[in-house]
């Protein structure tokens, strides 16, 4: 974080209030089709990481017997700490192909490893352990790419329409995520109540039946892989290419260049003109 205060800087830029109502905004952004097949591309892949996070300890508790405690906790941890291993790997990946390239890449890969999860056998460290490692590796790209994603969107809105609006469309697919998460996790809920799976009370493990524990056995290797393949679909409808990317950056470069040249200009003619009138009251 103090690196960050330390290194990044912000753009500044002289007159950027913008006049325009919140309808006339949210219809222009809902025009650009980066922006919607973006935010579509960064929902689908954070529910379906939030129904892994839903689920994953009634997967090992129950479905796998483990029970909870301690070795709960280390299945937890494994997925994370691979995840961040292999981080580097797959923004490497991207810069060599495309972000959404290497999204089809480990959505693909995702859907295969969690599918395994529907047949792992009970009490076993050793398959838990594997696949927790290998789906921590696909985990993480399905949370990097496309929220590396949004940015480049941001530069198009300002190309199409003039304007920087980060603050707005944060909003907008930060909100979005929450009520689509939200509607997504009591809809599962309901269907692992719906198969007669009952939660532990006061840390006390509860008897579930075979209907219970099968059905959470298919949640997790099933439903977030699916959301990973229709993911991929706005990935690949919202991309631009490299070469395009590069002359829109290189178009607001020269639009912000001119405009501090602009902004110079009319501060040197200010201090000038200041200086003549003290010149002037200065005068006997």
């Amino acid at each position: 974080m103090f690196l960050s205060g330390l290194f990044v800087k912000e753009r500044c830029a002289e007159n950027n209030k913008s006049t325009k109502s919140v309808f006339q905004t949210l219809k222009e952004l809902f025009t650009i089709k980066e922006f919607v097949n973006s935010t579509c591309w960064y929902i689908l892949s954070m529910v379906g990481f939030d129904i892994i996070m839903l689920v994953f300890m009634f997967y090992v508790n129950d479905a796998l017997k483990f029970g909870g405690g301690t070795m709960a906790m280390i299945f937890v941890a494994i997925p994370l700490i691979s995840a961040i291993v292999s981080a580097a790997f797959w923004v490497w990946l991207s810069e060599k192909l495309s972000k959404s390239t290497t999204f089809i890449i480990s959505a693909v890969y995702m859907f295969v490893v969690l599918f395994f999860a529907i047949f792992l056998p009970e009490k076993t460290v050793w398959s838990i352990v594997l696949l927790t490692i290998f789906a921590g590796l696909g985990l993480s790209a399905i949370q990097i790419l496309p929220y590396a994603a949004l940015p480049d969107v941001v530069e198009i809105d300002e190309y199409k329409f003039g304007e920087r609006r980060e603050g707005i469309y944060y909003g907008i697919i930060l909100f979005m995520y929450k009520v689509c998460s939200g509607v997504t996790i009591s809809i599962v809920s309901a269907v692992l109540g719906a198969f007669g799976y009952k939660e532990s009370n006061n840390g006390q493990q509860v008897e579930q039946t075979k209907k219970a524990l099968m059905a959470v056995r298919i949640v997790m290797g099933l439903v977030p892989g699916v959301f990973y393949l229709f993911a991929i679909i706005p990935s690949l409808r919202g991309r631009i290419s490299r070469e395009e990317f590069a002359k829109i950056k290189q178009q607001l470069e020269e639009k912000h260049a001119n405009q501090n040249a602009l902004h110079e200009s009319s501060s040197n003619s200010e201090n000038s003109n200041g200086d003549k009138a003290e010149n002037n009251n200065t005068t006997p």
